[in-house]
């Protein structure tokens, strides 16, 4: 380190290290010149903002000793740039096997448009091992070892969670969003522990049209929890990161090698108890989730973040006239519409003006289709608002149906 921060000549001293180690290996000799490079740029030549410094108790457990640093890191980056906590995992794993830089940059370049971060990676392995609440003061070699030793299968069962949300046609939901991975680490974990070999897992949804008896109790299972928002807080003491995968996991451990265990997982949701139904009518379409509601409706398609949420018939005319404001602001009378037409030339005007004014609507036919617009146009006045929402409701229920049975 003297003569790294004496010389400045990092490479020189990268040399060095790799002649009087003997080290061959073309990767280990990339990641020593990466590491080395970013210790002195991050260390030796940069500006210092103090000291900090953990007391260590030898007379304390040695797990008590890691948490303090754990504690200490965290309280050092809340006044910089912030790290998770699981970027100081990170760094421990890679010092317990030198392979795990690699594991951890290939497999995020790869997975990440899913929304596999570096911290969800992690968990996965934890989970994997069937260890739902490993704190990271207590991550060891173990984990290390065991993401190396599997490091193929782990690839091979992200890539067959990837082929699962293209043929169930969820991708474009994950990749267009900030979503919860929650749902993806049991189905990751389900086909991780099938006994086949690594090449069958890799193509375990090639036949996922026909035989495939996976595919359709994890879609089920999928679409319904998204549609109620359980991997969203729901009360009742339901923590998705927390209370979620524990249950779910205490449950999905004892199918391992079976089918996917759909009604079981279901079951997890009313014992705890949450809010969960897989009967949908007008009476509960306002408790659902929103955002994976509207991309059903829209056939599966990528519209949620390139529009507006938009009142079908306008909120001004039906406040004036009185109807309730939970009728008003309900997904019966909501639809998502491109910010410029929804805030320029249909802002505030009555439905019935707007769509039959060719001008604003070019082809009828082909908008009341995609928005499920009830077809009966004697409904398209304020004054039968009535009528119209629950009609629409109808035809929202008929795509929900279409998509979760």
């Amino acid at each position: 380190m003297e003569r790294l921060k004496n010389t400045g000549k990092y490479k020189q001293i990268v040399k060095e290290i790799i002649s009087k180690h003997q080290i061959t290996d073309d990767t280990k000799k990339e990641y020593l010149e990466e590491n080395v490079l970013s210790f002195y740029e991050n260390v030796l030549n940069s500006e210092t903002v103090g000291i900090s410094k953990v007391v260590i108790n030898k007379d304390l457990p040695e797990i008590d000793n890691r948490q303090r640093i754990v504690e200490m890191f965290t309280r050092l980056n809340n006044g910089g740039t912030k790290l998770s906590a699981f970027d100081l995992v990170a760094s421990i794993l890679k010092g317990f096997a030198w392979e795990m830089e690699g594991f951890l940059r290939e497999t995020l370049e790869n997975y990440e448009e899913i929304g596999l971060s570096q911290d969800n990676l992690i968990k996965l392995v934890f989970i994997l091992q069937d260890n739902h609440n490993k704190e990271m003061a207590s991550i060891d070699s173990e984990d290390a070892d065991f993401a190396i030793k599997n490091h193929e299968r782990i690839k091979n069962t992200l890539k067959a969670l990837k082929d699962f949300l293209i043929y169930a046609k969820i991708y474009d939901y994950y990749k267009d969003g900030n979503r919860s991975f929650i749902p993806l680490f049991f189905i990751a974990y389900h086909i991780y522990h099938k006994q086949i070999d690594n090449n069958a897992i890799s193509t375990y949804f090639d036949n996922y049209d026909a035989g495939n008896t996976d595919f359709p109790k994890m879609k089920n299972w999928l679409f319904h929890s998204l549609v109620n928002g359980v991997f969203r807080s729901k009360g009742a003491g339901w923590i998705p990161y927390k209370t979620g995968i524990r249950k779910l996991l205490e449950e999905i451990r004892y199918h391992k090698n079976l089918d996917f265990p759909t009604d079981k997982l279901f079951q997890v949701y009313t014992n705890h108890p949450i809010t969960f139904t897989t009967s949908y009518d007008a009476t509960n379409l306002d408790q659902l989730d929103s955002s994976f509601v509207y991309y059903l409706m829209y056939d599966q398609a990528k519209t949620i973040r390139a529009n507006d949420i938009d009142h079908i018939m306008p909120k001004s005319i039906l406040e004036r006239m009185g109807y309730d404001w939970a009728k008003i602001n309900s997904i019966k009378n909501f639809q998502l519409i491109d910010y410029g037409t929804n805030r320029g030339e249909k802002n505030g005007k009555a439905f019935a003006v707007w769509i039959n004014n060719p001008a604003y609507v070019t082809d009828k036919v082909a908008f009341v289709k995609l928005h499920l617009i009830p077809t009966d146009e004697t409904l398209w006045s304020e004054d039968k608002f009535e009528g119209f929402v629950n009609e629409r409701a109808k035809l929202i229920l008929t795509k929900l149906t279409k998509y979760t049975s």
